[in-house]
């Protein structure tokens, strides 16, 4: 894991300590589901099994919505409700 002064800062959060909290709850990888509540679009969710891929999706609702993940484990079925990126 690099230091934080040296990692990648992007939009207010370091990538890499985001995709670091995220493997120290699920350590052998996964499904993660997020929820960002309270977007002018309502409840948004998605379901991720990279955590950079996580990361760079959530970057850009920092300090403007609550973002929650799952800490429990997922079975990989729910990767078929994820839409492909637009």
């Amino acid at each position: 894991m690099l230091p934080l002064s040296y990692a990648r800062r992007s939009r207010g959060i370091y990538l890499e300590a985001v995709a670091a909290v995220i493997d120290l709850f699920h350590p052998r990888g996964g499904i993660v589901e997020i929820r960002i509540l309270k977007t002018r679009r309502g409840t948004l969710s998605g379901y991720f099994d990279n955590t950079f891929d996580l990361a760079h999706t959530i970057q850009r609702w920092n300090g403007q919505a609550s973002i929650y993940m799952t800490i429990n484990r997922l079975h990989s079925a729910l990767l078929a409700r994820a839409e492909p990126p637009h």
